[in-house]
């Protein structure tokens, strides 16, 4: 399966681990202004979006421009990566000082076909959905979060505060900075969820396990 990078705008993944998915990955496409995080560390995405917010040169660069307004260029990014075949995307920079922006992505991720997993500044996480079941594997004593994406029925187990088949629904409470333990799992039941992970920098040496 191809290793699969989707590059957003946010400016607060640090340049270098950016640079360490984007040169191990098979294919790195770049939603609009993600792509002048790329070019800063020597990476040539391809760029789909509505071309409104990328400053960088685009010579020798293959755009696929899409002016639609109804969809964000996330939406656009996710749509051209599953229409070409592919099963699983990595996201990076997500993260950034538009709150509307970060909370339209995630919606976004969850939402989409593909098997989303994605990196920020100080966890990677994945979007869980209904019938699926992830080990957490870290080191006991890793804080994890539990976000449920809409309406959502989860069960941790394993974990310092273990719950069972407890509805995570916005803007019920969530299972915020849990601990590992023995044999941590998360398992969603219905709906979808948000489940990330501290990592170490050391774990995003080899980012694709």
């Amino acid at each position: 399966m191809s290793r699969v990078l989707g590059v957003l705008g946010g400016k607060d993944t640090p340049l270098e681990t950016l640079w360490g998915w984007a040169s191990s990955a098979d294919l790195v496409v770049a939603a609009d202004s993600g792509a002048d995080a790329c070019l800063s560390v020597g990476i040539r995405p391809l760029v789909i979006g509505d071309m409104d917010s990328f400053k960088g040169d685009r010579t020798g660069l293959e755009l696929l421009e899409d002016p639609d307004q109804d969809t964000t260029d996330c939406d656009k990014l996710l749509a051209w990566v599953a229409a070409q075949g592919h099963r699983a995307v990595t996201m990076a920079c997500v993260e950034g000082d538009r709150l509307d922006h970060v909370l339209a992505t995630l919606a976004s991720l969850a939402r989409c076909p593909l098997d989303v997993s994605l990196v920020s500044r100080r966890a990677i996480g994945r979007i869980v959905r209904a019938g699926e079941g992830v080990a957490v594997e870290a080191a006991a004593g890793t804080r994890f979060s539990v976000l449920g994406v809409g309406p959502c029925v989860a069960t941790i187990a394993g974990a310092r505060w273990p719950v069972e088949s407890a509805d995570l629904t916005p803007p019920l409470p969530q299972s915020i900075s849990n601990r590992v333990q023995d044999a941590t799992h998360v398992s969603v039941e219905s709906g979808r969820a948000l489940l990330m992970v501290e990592a170490a920098r050391e774990a995003w040496q080899f980012p694709w396990g």
